[in-house]
């Protein structure tokens, strides 16, 4: 597993790789693959990793940790970043 400054670096490069002209984009939800992660390891990884571990939503394939509201994005700003082996972050221009 990546050490939480590789991560961050990950995170810094997705940032960076920005829609032109747009506002740097936040974290909005951790995506977990199931096939490495169930809920305790997901929510351990993101408390190690500095993230939100409290809203967790289970789906078919993933364990997502809400970093924030939706409803708080900019419809359309949505982007998907990996960060490591089983782990994204989905990205979205905050309003």
């Amino acid at each position: 597993m990546l050490d939480s400054g590789t991560i961050s670096t990950a995170i810094r490069e997705a940032f960076a790789d920005n829609l032109a002209g747009q506002k740097s984009l936040i974290v909005q939800s951790l995506v977990f693959s199931k096939k490495k992660f169930n809920r305790a390891s997901a929510r351990s990884w993101a408390k190690s990793h500095g993230f939100k571990n409290s809203k967790v939503d289970i789906t078919k394939n993933s364990v997502r940790l809400r970093q924030l509201s939706p409803g708080r994005c900019v419809s359309g700003s949505f982007r998907t970043k990996s960060l490591t082996t089983g782990v994204s972050a989905v990205m979205c221009k905050r309003k």
